[in-house]
Order: structure tokens, then sequence, then C-alpha cells
């Protein structure tokens, strides 16, 4: 299956000190972020995994 970089959602994580942080931000930075990333992305390696898997494995529950 190919993917569809056009379509797909960024998910943005941060590493400091070997422990992971999901990152937020204003909607305008995110978009702006989100574009770069798609446009500059030359591949992607899949996981298998779902959002929901990563967030519950992150320990994040949705408000």
């Amino acid at each position: 299956m190919e993917l569809d970089i056009e379509n797909a959602q960024v998910a943005i994580l941060l590493e400091s000190n070997n422990k992971i942080y999901m990152v937020g931000m204003d909607k305008e930075r995110l978009e702006a972020i989100t574009m770069l990333i798609k446009k500059a992305t030359g591949y992607a390696i899949p996981t298998n995994k779902t959002q929901e898997q990563l967030l519950d494995f992150l320990g994040y529950t949705r408000r």
C-alpha cells in the first residue's frame, strides 16, 4: 500500500534526556510545520501501529 503523504496527519515528538514529549502548538504554526514535514519527507518507515496505540503507549489521554 502506497503512503498518501498529502492527506497524512503529522504527529510531532521531541526527545530530551532520553524522554519523549508530545508537542503542542497553535494552529498556524502546526500547519506550517506540517507542510514543511510533508514536503521534506523522503521516506517513511511503517510501524504497523495506529495513532491510538501510540497515544496509549505514551500514556496520553485525549481530553
